[in-house]
């Protein structure tokens, strides 16, 4: 199943190239797919990701990025608009985010949807992976009884 998060289908502009070029260019706006909270072409993805989550009756959503990844910021998002908890966990060599990064960019987003931030180093990321660390965040949630069903 799917969700209707993204706005489809996206428009087609012509692009103005040289008069001398024996051809015209259109080119397909995925950066209107979604609001600037989930543009791009990450909401398509989220679509059935979010849909599969709800349909599990989870209740709670982890993701994981680099310190300005814009799929932790749109996850973050679309999972808050569909009644999701978001968790994301952070990359950077930082110790904490928010001395840099607290209230910039897609962090900022972040924060504002209410999202729960972690951070990890590169080398922790490197030695566990993806699936583990998101793994591991799920169990601690499950334990503290802050997630029910991640």
């Amino acid at each position: 199943s799917r969700l209707r998060l993204s706005s489809r289908p996206t428009p087609v502009h012509p692009f103005p190239v040289s008069p001398s070029l024996p051809f015209h260019l259109l080119v397909k706006r995925d950066d209107q797919t979604g609001g600037p909270e989930t543009g791009g072409n990450k909401i398509r993805k989220l679509d059935f990701l979010l849909a599969d989550a709800l349909r599990r009756d989870s209740d709670t959503v982890v993701t994981i990025g680099g310190i300005m990844s814009n799929h932790c910021r749109a996850s973050a998002c679309a999972a808050r608009m569909v009644g999701l908890e978001p968790h994301v966990i952070l990359r950077t060599r930082e110790a904490e985010a928010d001395r840099l990064h607290g209230l910039v960019g897609n962090v900022l987003f972040e924060r504002l949807v209410g999202a729960t931030v972690w951070t990890c180093t590169p080398g922790s990321y490197g030695r566990f992976g993806s699936a583990a660390l998101t793994a591991r965040v799920a169990e601690i949630l499950r334990a503290d009884g802050t997630a029910q069903r991640p």
